[in-house]
């Protein structure tokens, strides 16, 4: 990872959802994980709404189900908060 840059992943899981999303932050030295649950209902693929957890050093955020627009906005939003472009 080089100064300034941000590292956003995402994941899909089954089980454990926002441990395995941790796992994968520390493990790739990511400054956030969208967590998506293959198993909530009106979530993911087929769907025009989705509910995704942003997981973050500073902890766990999860985003109420709505327009998968209105999803990346707020991933944005917060990737916005939390970028230091001049660490």
């Amino acid at each position: 990872k080089r100064k300034g840059q941000f590292i956003c992943g995402f994941c899909m899981e089954t089980d454990d959802l926002l441990s395995r999303a941790e796992s994968k932050r520390v493990a790739k030295n990511a400054d956030m994980i969208v967590a998506n649950s293959i198993k909530a209902p009106g979530c993911g693929f087929g769907h025009d709404t989705n509910g995704v957890t942003l997981v973050t050093q500073q902890g766990c955020l999860a985003l109420p189900i709505c327009p998968k627009e209105e999803v990346a906005v707020k991933i944005f939003e917060k990737i916005l908060e939390l970028w230091s472009p001049n660490p």
